[in-house]
């Protein structure tokens, strides 16, 4: 009895030096978890911000996208703006390099007709002396032929 007493004791001393150290296991193991579960949590709130972090990334590069498409799209019609006043100009100083010419030859048009007008006038005026001239001619015909008249009808 005294063996199996002995052996009981040895048991319970095993069974409590297992225990003990299970507990200790236990222990080490609780301890581990919470750890880990500390690991994991600070693990999802850094994922949250990374989410985040990302989220606002996604949306400036969109933002962005959209900012360089409408400057892009502004540059565009800016070009093309800037192509329809250069045309327009080139035509403008096309309309304007034919309407000088029209203008020198409206001035040569002009300075002829004056040329012409001063001739017509000079020759008005050499006409109307030649005309006064005959007109006096005649008169003095006339009177030379009344006289001539008279005279032959009064002899």
């Amino acid at each position: 009895m005294e063996l199996e007493i002995s052996n009981l004791r040895a048991q319970i001393s095993k069974s409590t030096s297992s225990s003990t150290s299970s507990t200790e296991q236990i222990s080490a193991l609780e301890n581990k978890l919470d750890r880990a579960e500390r690991a994991a949590g600070a693990a999802q709130r850094e994922l949250a911000d990374t989410k985040k972090n990302l989220d606002r990334a996604s949306e400036k590069a969109v933002k962005d996208g959209s900012e360089r498409t409408s400057a892009e799209t502004k540059l565009r019609t800016l070009t093309r703006e800037a192509e329809d006043s250069q045309s327009k100009a080139e035509e403008s100083l096309k309309r304007v390099e034919t309407l000088e010419k029209k203008l020198t030859a409206l001035n040569n048009l002009q300075r002829e007709s004056d040329g012409r007008r001063q001739n017509n006038e000079r020759d008005a005026t050499e006409l109307r002396r030649r005309l006064a001239t005959l007109e006096n001619e005649n008169l003095r015909l006339r009177e030379e032929r009344e006289r001539a008249r008279k005279k032959d009808a009064s002899a």
